[in-house]
């Protein structure tokens, strides 16, 4: 089941979401009030609040990104720019066009015939939501509970539903609803017996007809992957902290491994021998069990994956390799030893095959540009939005106050 599988994706920003505004108006007024396909969403100043954050930390992350690359010194990230824009526009724009593929998520979603199960509620809330509402004081800032639910379920699980179905033909799924009724009994009173009864999810006719419309054809996902990423297996060492004389022994302990991969003994064997001699020190995300994760690098791929301009780190190094080849790469806080894979070919350690296990990866490349200009655009076009300008000037970016400060003087060196 498709959901089931996006639920292993989810909760990325919420981590990410460290602050918010301070309450400075009724979180009950609305900012926008958007009419598309039929429905009006009305889009409350809190739930904007959201938006306005969002906009704000993917500015900080552009604008320094660029301003590293372009050698740029500054105070703090609001002084800088990005295509052309200072902050306070380019996160009042981001903040409205959030808002609005919010809307489409929302009317898509329920055209589409879902529903929210208590399953992917339940996720959520077993992963700590409610702890991140408290901690980074949404709560204290006019954010109610159910309102910062709503926003995390939407751009994290809702949104991906909705781009999967322009990219999967539908499966035939149906809904069971328990209908209770009564029936009478031969003794005095009624009994109440429980109905199940299964009926196709109704799906709008005109989006019916969308389903699967952007799903590239398979050679092209094939030639995307092996144009765009690396499949590796790595062994990574902490060394931030070492002295000079133990990342040497670190070094030495990679060329080891080196070794015995280059004479053909299996990389789960070498890193089963890593794992047990560096398991406290290694920041392997896998130190704690016999299993690895092989890693997808990518080149071109980050820009539609993470809206990163910037290839995978160390990206052009292990591209130069072939398959089952080895290259061992001294970062300034890891070392690392990575061991290439055939991603048309090979497995990872669970058995799956890297290009099946990936092609998601290759899909969103070929096709996040096609769905942003045909899909989103198209709809922004078609909407009727009346905003409350007094609301959004209210929640203005560069009124947010942060829980950290943010003010240090920053350079681009």
């Amino acid at each position: 089941m498709k959901s089931k599988r996006i639920l292993a994706l989810l909760l990325t920003v919420v981590l990410a979401l460290g602050c918010m505004a301070a309450c400075r108006t009724k979180p009950g007024e609305n900012a926008f009030v958007i009419e598309y396909g039929g429905k009006t969403v009305n889009i409350k100043a809190s739930l904007y609040m959201c938006f306005v954050m969002r906009a704000d930390q993917e500015f900080q992350s552009k604008a320094e990104a660029k301003a590293k690359k372009d050698s740029k010194k500054y105070d703090n990230y609001t002084e800088l720019k990005y295509d052309g824009k200072d902050y306070e526009t380019w996160t009042s724009n981001k903040a409205e066009e959030l808002a609005k593929k919010y809307v489409f998520v929302e009317v898509q979603y329920d055209k589409m015939g879902e529903t929210v199960s208590n399953e992917v509620v339940s996720y959520f809330e077993q992963q700590g939501l409610k702890s991140y509402w408290e901690t980074y004081l949404y709560e204290k800032n006019g954010v109610s509970y159910n309102t910062f639910k709503d926003f995390i379920i939407n751009t994290q699980y809702k949104e991906e539903i909705v781009y999967d179905y322009y990219i999967e033909e539908p499966e035939e799924e149906e809904e069971t609803t328990t209908v209770a009724t009564t029936a009478p009994t031969t003794k005095k009173g009624e009994t109440t017996t429980t109905v199940e009864t299964t009926t196709a999810k109704k799906v709008d006719s005109k989006l019916k007809k969308l389903a699967g419309t952007l799903r590239p054809a398979d050679s092209k996902i094939t030639k995307c992957l092996k144009d765009n990423f690396c499949a590796v297996d790595v062994i990574s060492i902490d060394v931030s902290s070492a002295a000079d004389s133990t990342k040497k022994t670190y070094e030495e302990s990679l060329k080891d491994y080196q070794k015995q991969l280059k004479k053909g003994t299996d990389f789960a064997t070498v890193y089963s021998s890593y794992q047990s001699t560096y398991s406290s020190d290694s920041d392997s995300s896998s130190s704690s069990s016999n299993d690895y994760e092989t890693v997808l690098l990518s080149k071109t791929a980050n820009k539609a994956l993470n809206d990163s301009d910037e290839a995978s780190e160390n990206y052009d190094a292990i591209n130069k390799l072939k398959a089952g080849e080895t290259k061992i790469i001294k970062g300034d806080s890891s070392y690392y030893l990575y061991y290439k894979q055939d991603i048309l070919k090979d497995k990872n350690s669970s058995g799956t095959a890297l290009k099946e296990y990936y092609n998601e990866s290759a899909i969103k490349v070929l096709t996040k540009d096609i769905y942003n200009k045909n899909i989103l655009e198209k709809a922004y076009k078609e909407m009727k939005i009346d905003k409350n300008t007094s609301a959004i000037n209210y929640y203005s970016a560069d009124k947010i106050k942060f829980t950290t400060a943010t003010t240090t003087k920053t350079s681009a060196s």
